[in-house]
């Protein structure tokens, strides 16, 4: 898979639209859904932001980081888990795929031209490992963006972290079952800073904000 494809895919977010068309499943998938809130917030070294705060800064930092290119993934321990993409783009009702290379997901969604449209990701589908239980097992959710200089590689900026028997009911779903989904997806409140490998990134993030208290 060449960037292009493996950039295509990152992009591709699954909204409330699809969430019926995991019928589609023969086999007992265990999916969590994700999204983000608007309103969450962003802890980072010395200030607190909201994302969409916090995404602005992103683009406006010296290290110019594109919205399209902000994204998100969910891992257990080190290991980030599949992440869903529409696929194709245009059957309706729609599919959704699972790629072993496809782990991040866009946080904002863009529209044919790659313009954020306002609306964030939510509905997100995340293949949790055929192996796992509802146990009181640590679950990541990490927010950063792929590298445009560094072969896409996804950097983590800052992660929130729930459990997965406080997220089984509530938020994950059997794939291939009749009805649609009465879950709801885990957004989570607040994301906190990780030490490495982002401080150089988060200074640039404080410059960006002392410029914008400026104008």
């Amino acid at each position: 898979m060449d960037i292009s494809q493996k950039k295509n895919k990152m992009k591709k977010t699954i909204i409330a639209a699809l969430i019926s068309l995991c019928c589609a499943y023969s086999n007992a998938t265990q999916i969590l859904w994700v999204g983000i809130d608007e309103n969450a917030k962003v802890h980072l070294s010395d200030q607190t932001v909201s994302i969409v705060d916090w995404i602005a800064l992103l683009g406006n930092s010296p290290s110019y980081v594109d919205p399209v290119d902000v994204g998100g993934r969910i891992r257990i321990g080190d290991t980030a888990l599949l992440a869903g993409y529409e696929d194709p783009p245009d059957q309706n009702p729609p599919a959704v795929s699972f790629d072993d290379e496809i782990t991040e997901f866009g946080l904002v969604l863009v529209d044919d031209n790659d313009e954020p449209t306002g609306m964030y990701a939510d509905w997100q589908p995340i293949k949790l490992p055929e192996e796992i239980t509802k146990s009181h097992t640590p679950i990541y959710y990490d927010i950063g963006y792929c590298d445009a200089n560094a072969d896409w590689e996804f950097v983590t900026i800052a992660t929130a972290i729930g459990f997965v028997d406080e997220l089984w009911d509530n938020h994950t779903y059997i794939a291939g079952t009749l009805a649609p989904p009465t879950e709801t997806p885990w957004r989570p409140n607040n994301f906190y800073a990780v030490p490495e490998p982002s401080t150089t990134l988060l200074a640039l993030l404080g410059i960006g904000m002392l410029l914008k208290r400026r104008k």
